[in-house]
């Protein structure tokens, strides 16, 4: 009896599996989309504002910041192999 029940269980998770697999492929619906107009879409754009990807830096960051020194240009011996082209 104990089998039966085991063999009947894996059957049923197989073809959850199987279902489940050809669900998502064979979904044909799409994402929803819903049309807006013209005037709708520009109204939505004007308005945006984007946020900042970082916050605002603190005076003690700008500070570190400010004393980083700043490579402008390197030099080589040898002046044909510019690393730089600044």
């Amino acid at each position: 009896m104990q089998n039966l029940v085991h063999f009947m269980l894996d059957v049923l998770l197989l073809v959850f599996v199987v279902y489940v697999l050809f669900q998502k492929t064979l979904n044909t619906k799409g994402p929803a989309t819903t049309s807006l107009s013209d005037k709708e879409m520009d109204e939505l754009v004007n308005d945006w504002r984007p946020e900042p990807l970082v916050p605002d830096m603190s005076e003690e960051e700008q500070a570190t910041l400010d004393n980083v020194p700043l490579v402008k240009k390197v030099t080589s011996k040898n002046e044909d192999s510019d690393l730089c082209s600044c």
